[in-house]
């Protein structure tokens, strides 16, 4: 029996102290309503240092020395792999005493209704605990346990159009040199329209007083992960987030951060100093591109988890190994090949870069993340990055990119990027670039170039049509032959999130443009999409 204690990081990111090494023993048991013992997780608060302490018990019951103290205990039975808190009791644990912690799932044992169902803001506590709890059961940022969080999200200009930012950059709450008020200062100069800071497991930065700005929309967000799983970055999350103990604990955060309204960026995954061997499942968007393209070093098979490497009929199956085992690339190039892979397994997610600047001398916006938005606010921006509405450029001199989309080519422009077209129908695609005159473009299916030509001028119109017969992810890109030295064979100077094509299901009265119609107004309401299209048309991409 393993009586070991887990120990996890505090919520901003410093070693928990020592705690009283007297001992006593917990014996624990979790049935199910029909006395089925189910596989369950455990975590202690101490009540007086709020230090937390975790223990998983796989087959639902035994025993557990721990130091000497009051707890509040948060049991969790799990539902697949996700761990629900289903219960949460107080006790008193005593010097070389057994005090005893039992608890009863009644929900999601019978009947087709798992745990989850009886969840309904998503933030992994039932219902009925946090109305026992005092929290609200309807608001993951209201969770039991947790210091709630929240941001001001002052507009600062109304105007639906593309706003140019950084998402990873550093305060001296972590890797940087800079105060908040430097770096602030620094990305007011550098005309930045958002930025993100993302200290190590620190959000300290965001609650600074210097955390403000009339020009820049300030996004409050940290990195969070470790160099041996990865790294990702939490933007505007509503309760502090802590360091996992598991996989399932940390896929418990992925989904309780994107239901409180905020983030989750895998950040870089091809970093050789954190490569993402977690594979956590749910995140909006990924970090393909940080520094300059081909100064990253590739990532190796070395660096790669052996569950990682499993295969099927002989190759790779995971994608991040799929990318370390490709040669010729920077990590770049092996991050944004992570992301074609992804994306053709299903997931959707947009593009996103960050500078990774934590001082003067590594220029904030250098590479820049291009973000649609119907306004210029927190709300604004994480709005359109959930959408997928990203590009990612070398510079805020570097190329830019508009892309659109006419369904059944009849002359109206339907979707942009991180829309959705049908497949079986011819569909128009229109790009306009500029400031990349000689460059190559390339329109990417499924990863692999579907179109190919060179860009005439610094502002050039092209179109071409498409007709996919199966569900297709199509993203652009700019690149150059380099003539520096570096990593890989081509120097990329933009790309963008993908339009996808997939299947419709139709009603019996609509026709397949009617169905999709349907969908994509789904994701963004009416007025959204007229002024979408309208700041289209006025940059001339008709």
């Amino acid at each position: 029996m393993d009586d070991s204690v887990k120990t996890s990081s505090s919520v901003l990111g410093e070693g928990i102290e020592e705690l009283n090494t007297i001992s006593g023993t917990i014996g624990f048991k979790l049935t199910s309503v029909v006395n089925q013992l189910l596989p369950s997780r455990v975590e202690l608060i101490n009540m007086a240092s709020k230090k937390r302490i975790v223990k998983e018990f796989p087959t639902g019951v035994g025993h557990w020395v721990v130091p000497v103290g009051d707890y509040t205990a948060h049991i969790s039975a799990y539902d697949v792999t996700l761990p629900i808190v289903i219960s949460i009791q107080s006790i008193s644990v005593q010097e070389d005493n057994v005090v005893e912690l039992k608890a009863e799932v009644l929900e999601g044992v019978v009947g087709d209704r798992t745990l989850r169902a009886f969840d309904q803001d998503f933030d992994q506590v039932l219902d009925r605990v946090e109305s026992e709890a005092g929290t609200d059961p309807f608001d993951a940022s209201s969770t039991p346990g947790d210091v709630r969080l929240s941001w001001n999200n002052p507009v600062l200009s109304d105007n639906a159009r593309w706003y140019r930012g950084d998402f990873h950059a550093y305060s001296n709450y972590g890797e940087g040199d800079e105060s908040v008020a430097k770096l602030v200062r620094r990305a007011e100069q550098a005309n930045l329209d958002f930025l993100a800071i993302t200290d190590r497991h620190s959000i300290r930065a965001s609650l600074d007083d210097d955390f403000k700005s009339d020009s820049v929309v300030l996004i409050p967000g940290l990195e969070w992960g470790s160099k041996e799983t990865g790294v990702a970055l939490l933007l505007a999350p509503k309760t502090m987030p802590r360091m996992p103990t598991s996989y399932e604990e940390a896929q418990r955060m992925v989904i309780r951060v994107q239901a409180q309204g905020g983030i989750f960026v895998l950040a870089n995954p091809c970093d050789p100093s954190s490569p993402w061997n977690w594979g956590l499942d749910y995140f909006n968007a990924v970090e393909v591109w940080t520094g300059k393209w081909r100064q990253l070093p590739p990532i190796t098979m070395d660096d790669i988890d052996e569950g990682n490497k499993t295969r099927t009929k002989g190759q790779l199956n995971k994608s991040i190994a799929v990318a370390a085992a490709t040669a010729l690339m920077s990590g770049n190039g092996q991050s944004a090949l992570f992301y074609d892979l992804e994306l053709s397994r299903g997931s959707k997610a947009g593009v996103v870069a960050g500078s990774r600047s934590g001082g003067p001398s590594v220029p904030l916006g250098e590479p820049v993340t291009y973000v649609y938005a119907r306004e210029k606010s927190l709300l604004g921006i994480l709005e359109g990055l959930r959408l997928g509405r990203t590009y990612v450029s070398s510079g805020i001199d570097g190329p830019q990119i508009e892309w659109i989309a006419d369904i059944m080519s009849n002359g109206s422009f339907d979707v942009s990027i991180g829309g959705t077209i049908p497949v079986d129908v011819v569909t128009r695609f229109t790009v306009n670039i500029r400031r990349a005159k000689g460059k190559r473009f390339d329109l990417l299916m499924n990863g692999h170039p579907a179109v190919s030509t060179i860009i005439k001028d610094d502002n050039w119109n092209f179109s071409f049509n498409q007709k996919p017969d199966t569900f297709a992810v199509y993203r652009c890109r700019i690149t150059e032959v380099p003539l520096d030295s570096g990593y890989g064979l081509v120097n990329v100077l933009a790309m963008t999130s993908p339009i996808y094509a997939q299947g419709i299901l139709m009603n019996e009265t609509e026709s397949g443009v009617d169905a999709w119609m349907r969908i994509e107004n789904e994701q963004v309401n009416a007025g959204d999409a007229e002024a979408f299209m309208k700041y289209l048309e006025s940059q001339g991409a008709g």
